[in-house]
């Protein structure tokens, strides 16, 4: 495709004043199963996140937003029906039933950005008190279609992106580039081009730093960079909302209603505190809190509407949502814990997140990011151990039979391949494990040898989206290997992967890391966990072109394993529709 040029003046073009808010991820489900709402519900002193982000859009200027959401995404409000307008700013709803990437929701917005420039968001993004004057100053350059604000640095590894010597973008990375590079860290704010929408193809999963932004490179458009002294806190995991927190508490009061009562101490409405107890700022405290005798509250911190803090209780740099409590004599640093949640009296709580106790983390989750110290084994921990280990064991015993029953199998299958095509009976190959670990996967080998090499030469005759690359007939597949293939016999050496600990007999497929480039929050979630030999995926997705379907089943086992029940009953289901296919001659 060949550049087009526009011109630097922007006669015809208002101001900006639209945005688009990327909200279609997993949202708090990702830091904990517990958590359904999406990042937009988590409360910032006495607002959401969507609130927040709708009072500084409008400070802004922009006028009307459309919220991108996919069907199996988190709620973007819990108890609450979706408004229509937010701190003046007029919302409009996009749910996708499919996930189309952060690039590609933007497919269906055309009608809604009309021809105009505007403005993209994460819904990751606090912004605070930042200025967007410097990104949204008039014109843009010639062949100019993205401009993305970064903060000069040393960045993160979660936002790098790399520069040209001239300042634009050259690429983004989520590894420490080298030295020699320059770099910045990605705020997830950028301004777009209306004719920035040309660019994406018609279908398909397509992201904007990973996909979208490479592609305008490589037809020669610009993608410029503008530099913001910001220091804003971005909502990766939960040590993230204890920093945004923090850096919110410290620039009070924000004229919203707060009463200064001691140094460095705020409050909205009537609270109660006790005389003997110990309020150590920077804290917000709202309406109707409660803190008895001898109890200490240390900031950062916050304590939302109703929350409750027994006798000589500790609550340290920790935020306490809505009706939660702390009983007597309970310690609680640096966590979380979410509405009407509680912490019993005598308990200590460290760098923990609690929510609803229903799930496969139970009590908490351990957070990162914050001071290091003894954390007690809570019975929710103890729950999540109990898990682990009954699915080693299932591996174990599964893996070990399985072996033993198929051995003859494995002889008769070695045989064809050798007889069928010269080269070696079993494939090897890099695949990421738990934890990003490296690992040799095991297979038949179902190819010609030196099939790797013609990959990128019959890539255009790849007929699904996404990282993946499969093929309806594959050229460079042999005549027993597309038996095997059928029937998934030349997955069973992954047996004695299982066997080892690389991988489980449930979970995600393993994928090297170049598969996993689209995407980030679907890499994180599936290398939470040991990769598996089967999945819903395999049962549900398996013959699914869509990228979107693949990121929907992942993400669903890993969010929601809670029982090894669940994972015999996905074994027992994989094991019956082989067996049927066979039987059908499929």
């Amino acid at each position: 495709m060949q550049p087009r040029s526009f011109s630097r003046a922007r006669s015809g073009f208002p101001a900006c004043r639209r945005a688009v808010l990327l909200a279609g991820g997993q949202g708090l489900r990702a830091w904990n199963p517990g958590l359904r709402e999406s990042k937009l519900s988590l409360p910032l002193l006495g607002e959401t996140v969507l609130e927040h982000q709708c009072r500084w859009l409008a400070e802004q200027g922009i006028r009307s937003l459309a919220v991108a959401l996919c069907d199996d995404a988190s709620e973007p409000l819990r108890h609450q029906r979706e408004p229509t307008r937010v701190e003046g700013v007029e919302l409009f709803w996009c749910r996708e039933k499919l996930r189309q990437g952060t690039a590609g929701c933007l497919r269906s917005l055309r009608s809604f950005l009309r021809d105009e420039p505007f403005l993209i968001l994460h819904q990751s993004v606090v912004p605070g008190e930042l200025d967007l004057a410097p990104l949204l100053v008039d014109g843009f350059g010639d062949d100019e279609l993205l401009r993305v604000l970064v903060e000069e640095g040393p960045g993160d590894h979660f936002h790098g992106v790399i520069l040209e010597d001239g300042g634009a973008v050259r690429s983004f990375s989520r590894e420490h580039p080298s030295d020699a590079q320059r770099w910045a860290r990605c705020l997830e704010i950028y301004y777009a081009h209306p004719k920035l929408l040309d660019q994406l193809p018609e279908d398909g999963y397509w992201d904007l730093k990973e996909q979208l932004i490479p592609g305008l490179r490589e037809n020669g458009f610009g993608v410029s960079c503008v530099r913001a002294a910001s220091g804003l806190p971005l909502l990766d995991g939960p040590e993230d909302h204890l920093s945004a927190l923090r850096w919110l508490l410290y620039s009070l009061p924000s004229g919203r209603g707060e009463k200064k009562i001691l140094p460095g101490v705020w409050v909205r409405g009537e609270v109660e505190i006790a005389p003997s107890a110990h309020v150590v700022g920077p804290v917000l405290l709202e309406d109707g809190v409660v803190i008895q005798e001898g109890a200490h509250i240390i900031g950062p911190a916050y304590l939302a509407a109703g929350v409750s803090v027994g006798k000589s209780a500790i609550v340290r740099e920790s935020a306490l949502w809505k009706r939660s409590a702390v009983g007597e004599q309970a310690s609680v640093y640096y966590s979380i814990l979410a509405e009407e949640q509680r912490a019993m009296a005598g308990e200590e709580l460290f760098a923990t997140v609690r929510c609803e106790q229903d799930n496969r983390f139970g009590d908490g989750i351990a957070l990162t990011g914050v001071p290091v110290g003894a954390k007690a084994l809570t019975a929710g921990v103890r729950r999540g151990l109990a898990h682990r280990a009954a699915k080693r064991l299932l591996d174990i015993v599964g893996s070990a039979a399985g072996l033993t029953l198929t051995l003859p199998l494995f002889l008769a299958v070695a045989i064809a391949i050798r007889l069928d095509s010269p080269g070696p009976v079993f494939f090897t190959e890099r695949r990421v494990g738990r934890c990003g670990r490296i690992f040799r996967m095991l297979k038949f080998r179902t190819m010609a040898i030196g099939a790797s090499r013609h990959q990128e030469r019959l890539r255009q005759r790849n007929h699904v989206d996404g990282p993946m690359f499969k093929m309806r007939t594959d050229p460079r597949v042999t005549r027993v290997g597309a038996f095997l293939r059928r029937n998934s016999i030349d997955e069973l050496p992954q047996l004695l992967n299982v066997l080892i600990g690389h991988m489980s007999l449930v979970g995600p497929r393993p994928l090297k890391m170049e598969e996993m480039q689209y995407a980030p929050q679907w890499r994180d979630i599936r290398l939470s966990v040991r990769p598996g030999l089967t999945g819903l995926w395999q049962l549900q997705g398996r013959n699914s072109e869509m990228f979107g379907d693949w990121v929907r089943y992942d993400c669903e086992y890993v969010l929601s394993q809670d029982s090894v029940l669940k994972d015999l009953r996905i074994i027992l289901e994989t094991i019956w529709k082989l067996a049927t296919r066979r039987l059908d001659g499929s």
